[in-house]
Parts: structure tokens; sequence; C-alpha cells
């Protein structure tokens, strides 16, 4: 997997040696199916002000992000619950809007490698 800004390479190579490619391909593929209603729950909650559901999207990323090495989506996610607890309305739109970016990225990156698990089988 290439290094950049979206993944820790180190994350998923740790995976690999837990379960192999094939295990890591799982995860993802667990991930790919979650997180983008995650994400977009994120939005949806930002816009009816519903503290706990913006809290709750922000924390269901917070592990597996972090678990997969998207470090910056984990990291987002982890303030956004703080800020939603917080009552810092001022700063989530932008907080959300970073958090839709990063995502986007990540979900790139874990697709590309999903694809290139999948080509060598």
């Amino acid at each position: 997997m290439p290094v950049d800004d979206a993944i820790d390479p180190s994350a998923i190579e740790r995976l690999e040696r837990l379960g192999g490619r094939s295990f890591v391909a799982r995860v993802i593929g667990a991930f790919l199916r979650d997180a983008p209603q995650k994400v977009a729950g994120a939005r949806a909650a930002l816009a009816t002000r519903d503290v706990e559901a913006l809290a709750a999207s922000g924390h269901g990323l917070i592990s597996s992000a972090g678990n997969l090495g998207a470090n910056g989506v984990s990291e987002l996610s982890r303030n956004i619950e703080r800020a939603a607890h917080g009552g810092h309305w001022d700063i989530l739109p932008g907080m959300v809007t970073r958090l839709e970016t990063a995502f986007a990225s990540v979900q790139a990156r874990l697709v590309e490698y999903v694809d290139g698990a999948r080509a060598s089988e």
C-alpha cells in the first residue's frame, strides 16, 4: 500500500501479520460497509443539531479507522465527538467537512488495497 496521509501502512502490515491479506480485505470490507453511513450520519446530525447522534457518529469511527491506520479520520472523529458533547457548534461544520474529505481519501486507498488483494489471489 502506498504511503500517504490517508493510511499509515504499518497498521495494515500489522493486520497482515495477524491474518494475511484476505483477513485485512475482510476487515476493510466491513469498514467500507459501515463507515460511509457514520460519516453521512455526522452530516445529518449536524444539520439537526442532534448532539447524541453526532457524538455517536464520531465515536463509531474512532477505533475502526484507527485499527486500519486511518489516523486522520480517527482523530477527527474523536474531536467531533468531544466538540459535540462540548456544544461547540461553531467549529463542528468545518470538522465534519474535514471528516468527509479525509474519509473519501481513506476510502479510495482502502478500495485500492482490496482490489490489489483480489488481483493477487
